[in-house]
């Protein structure tokens, strides 16, 4: 057992070595120490947390490039914000020049000067490895767990620093992009080929589906919501320095949205017995001439149950509702781009307005859109073309349904991933949309081909990846042995190289990466997402492969251990 104190820690960093060994940053236990012996030292448990911690300081020492990285994503984040700074100070220079006839300072080059201190590059790669395992900073688990943990209390204490708020946490880690964190998944697997943990000489491809932090999507809720936040929006333009509507308008929006609330209401709380219950109302409401109508009106209403009609009259009237509100919403829309468009505010401002007139146009072309493809599905039995698609989500425009065979149908996002032999992920693929497996294969095996260095000898997949393009360019890759599981798979191999022995250990080797993804799920959660939009989701997915890789590498370390101790006992025996 090796402790070591803050005085330690300063002189370690003044030998000058790139990253320390991880022991001299966290302290691990030979043996609990019974209650009444007790501890002179505080201990870090053997815990998932001592271990990222360690793992972590191990991996920026093998590639210490990684820090540097990860400083220069810090400083690119913080240019940023001081330009933004810079731009506003600059207007204001422009004004008093204006006012006084002082000539405005010339714009410099923005460069970074010593102001308050930040977090290491070292803290930000411990704590992406956290985040990945206990989720967003804010979280109530995130923030009780790094408050409690006495692991991260040493390494703190070790490297100087005190534990950031949840803000500051956010803001920096959000800061890495997703370039900087394929170089560490990158750097975790160099570092796993040199251990000789893996050889990656096995591939195992399969997808999953990913839950989007967004409700399950239904077109008048998608439809209300979008309307709800357009006339939000109106509602407090003085924010953005506007001249606010009037009050019979934010009257007139108020109603707006309490009547769409209530179609959606009703239409979201449907069943068949009230259903029953308001058809029995309209019947005894209707006269001679209005149950008059058209045969095909007739046959088309006789194949509509009770709960199908009346859902279909609600949605009528919902279309009805936003139809007549969209003009004043747009012309409120109208005079407030005029008004934009013709007077000169402050670039933070600015910013804002742009935003503002970009998400409100796009919102307007959605709802038109939404109420084109929702009338042609419910009133007329129309499928929804790719040409005048809704939005699926109003917080997650790239979220689409997942479906594939016997899955629950989901909405969300269907990542690829490729396992190792011994379940490290050495790829993961996040496509638009509902991408097909087949379509994936090649840029899973390319993409696990750059990141390891290494060309798998055998790739072993499922049926649905299944195709001549596919087995052709994989060979070309240089793939010894490609496997198709399932009946297809094997009309396209044929009876002869379908019953080898490569390929029936391939077959069966397939199985480790529906255990790989069961793994995932379970212990970082990779099954719900907490972003939204396509690059956010492929950064976050990438830091729960991250952890999940650095804790499956300290697992292989530790099996690694207990067999070299076996091998040595026998050897003695």
């Amino acid at each position: 057992m090796k402790t070591i104190t803050t005085s330690q820690a300063a002189s370690c960093e003044a030998e000058r070595s790139p990253v320390p060994n991880a022991s001299n940053f966290i302290a691990f236990p030979a043996s609990p120490a019974t209650p009444l012996q007790g501890s002179l030292f505080q201990l870090a448990p053997d815990s998932e947390v001592a271990t990222l911690i360690e793992f972590g300081i191990e991996l920026a020492g093998f590639q210490p490039a990684l820090l540097e990285d990860i400083s220069t994503d810090l400083n690119n984040h913080a240019l940023a914000k001081k330009q933004q700074r810079i731009d506003h100070q600059r207007f204001l220079a422009e004004q008093t020049e204006s006012l006084m006839d002082v000539p405005a300072e010339q714009p410099s080059k923005p460069k970074l000067e010593t102001g308050r201190p930040r977090m290491s590059s070292l803290s930000v790669l411990i704590f992406l490895l956290l985040r990945g395992l206990l989720g967003g900073c804010k979280e109530q688990r995130f923030r009780t767990m790094v408050r409690e943990s006495i692991s991260l209390q040493i390494f703190l204490e070790n490297i100087g620093e005190h534990l950031p708020s949840g803000s500051t946490l956010n803001e920096n880690l959000n800061a890495i992009t997703n370039e900087t964190l394929l170089k560490i998944h990158r750097a975790e697997l160099a570092l796993a080929l040199g251990e000789k943990l893996d050889d990656f000489d096995l591939a195992r491809i399969d997808s999953t589906a990913a839950r989007s932090a967004s409700a399950f999507p239904t077109d008048s809720g998608t439809l209300a919501k979008l309307l709800n936040r357009m006339c939000g929006r109106l509602q407090r333009l003085p924010r953005l320095d506007l001249e606010a509507v009037s009050s019979s308008e934010h009257q007139e929006l108020e109603e707006v949205r309490a009547s769409i609330s209530k179609l959606n209401y009703q239409i979201g709380t449907l069943t068949s017995s009230s259903a029953k219950e308001a058809e029995r109302a309209a019947q005894a409401e209707h006269t001679a001439e209005n149950s008059q109508s058209a045969d095909t009106e007739s046959k088309r209403k006789e194949k509509e149950n009770s709960k199908q009609r009346l859902r279909r009259e609600l949605y009528e009237q919902l279309y009805a509702e936003i139809e007549k509100a969209l003009p004043a919403i747009e012309r409120s829309f109208l005079q407030a781009r005029s008004q934009i468009e013709q007077e000169q505010c402050a670039p933070r401002v600015q910013r804002r307005r742009a935003r503002f007139l970009e998400d409100f146009q796009e919102d307007l072309e959605s709802v038109r859109r939404g109420i084109t493809q929702s009338r042609g599905r419910v009133c007329e039995g129309k499928k929804p073309t790719a040409k005048n698609k809704m939005p699926l989500s109003v917080s997650d425009s790239s979220a689409s349904f997942i479906e594939k065979g016997s899955w629950e149908f989901i909405f969300g996002y269907r990542p690829q991933i490729v396992f190792s032999g011994n379940n490290l992920v050495t790829a993961i693929i996040v496509p638009e949309g509902n991408a097909s497996d087949c379509s994936q294969l090649i840029p899973a095996i390319e993409l696990s081909i750059a990141n390891t260095g290494k060309v798998p000898g055998t790739v072993s997949v499922d049926d649905g990846y299944t195709g001549a393009h596919q087995l052709k360019e994989s060979l070309a890759l240089g793939v010894t042995t490609v496997s198709f599981s399932g009946a297809r798979g094997k009309a396209l191999l044929g009876e002869d190289v379908w019953s080898s022995e490569p390929y029936c250990a391939a077959r069966k080797a397939r199985n480790g990466a529906e255990s790989g993804i069961y793994v995932l799920k379970k212990k970082v959660n990779f099954g719900q997402l907490a972003s939204c939009g396509q690059e956010k989701v492929r950064g976050e997915q990438y830091e729960k492969v991250l952890t999940y890789n650095a804790l499956k590498i300290a697992a292989l370390r530790r099996k690694k251990r207990r067999e070299d101790s076996v091998a040595a006992h026998r050897d003695a025996a």
